[in-house]
C-alpha cells in the first residue's frame, strides 16, 4: 500500500498485489482515512506488493494533473456484473462522459431498469481515477453521484475536459 498526499486533491492512496491494482482513492483527509478506504476496499488481501503500490500511486498523480495514461492490470474484487460495469467504464476517453444508460447498453444490459444498477455498481468501484467512474453522469446531464462527493467528480471532469483541449 502506498499512501501520499496530492496537492488541491487531499490524501491518495494505491494497493497492488500479485501484480495488479486492487484499490485506489484519492480526496481523503488524512493518510488515516486513506489507509481505511484502500482496506475497506481490498477485502481482507495483505499481501500487497509495497514498490508496484509506489509506481502506480506515481501514475495516480500523473493522471491528476492530466498527464501519463499508463493503464494498470487490475484485480478488482466485485460481482460478475460490478467487473463488465467497470470493464465498460473504462473504455470512456478522457474529457468526455457517458450516461449511466449508455454504460449499461455498452455492457450489454438493457437501459431500462439498469442505469440505477449501474450507479450502484459504480459507487462500488474499488479503483477510483484507474476505473474513471467519475466520467459516468446522467441522462440530464447532471454529474449524478460520486463516492467522494459530487465537488470531486465536478473538479476531475473540469480537470480533464482542460487536458483534452489543449492536445
Amino acid at each position: 500500500m502506498a499512501i501520499d498526499c496530492e496537492e488541491g486533491w487531499g490524501w491518495c492512496g494505491v494497493a497492488a498485489e500479485s501484480g495488479r491494482v486492487v484499490a485506489s482513492t484519492i480526496g481523503q483527509s488524512s493518510a488515516n482515512a486513506a489507509s481505511n478506504a484502500l482496506e475497506a476496499k481490498m477485502n481482507g488481501l495483505r499481501s500487497l506488493d509495497v514498490d508496484l503500490s509506489r509506481t502506480w500511486l506515481e501514475e495516480l498523480r500523473q493522471r491528476l494533473v492530466g498527464a501519463a495514461r499508463d493503464d494498470p492490470e487490475l484485480n478488482l474484487i466485485g460481482t460478475e456484473f460490478q467487473n463488465n460495469i467497470w470493464k465498460t467504464c473504462s473504455n470512456v476517453p478522457p474529457g468526455e462522459t457517458r450516461t449511466y444508460g449508455w454504460i449499461a447498453r455498452s455492457a450489454g444490459y438493457p437501459e431500462r431498469g439498469y442505469a440505477r444498477a449501474v450507479g450502484a455498481a459504480l459507487g462500488a468501484n474499488p479503483a477510483l481515477i484507474f476505473v474513471p467512474c467519475h466520467r459516468v453522469v446522467t441522462a440530464r446531464g447532471d454529474t449524478g453521484g460520486y463516492a467522494l462527493g459530487r465537488d470531486l467528480k465536478r473538479k476531475l471532469l473540469n480537470m480533464e475536459r482542460i487536458q483534452a483541449a489543449t492536445i
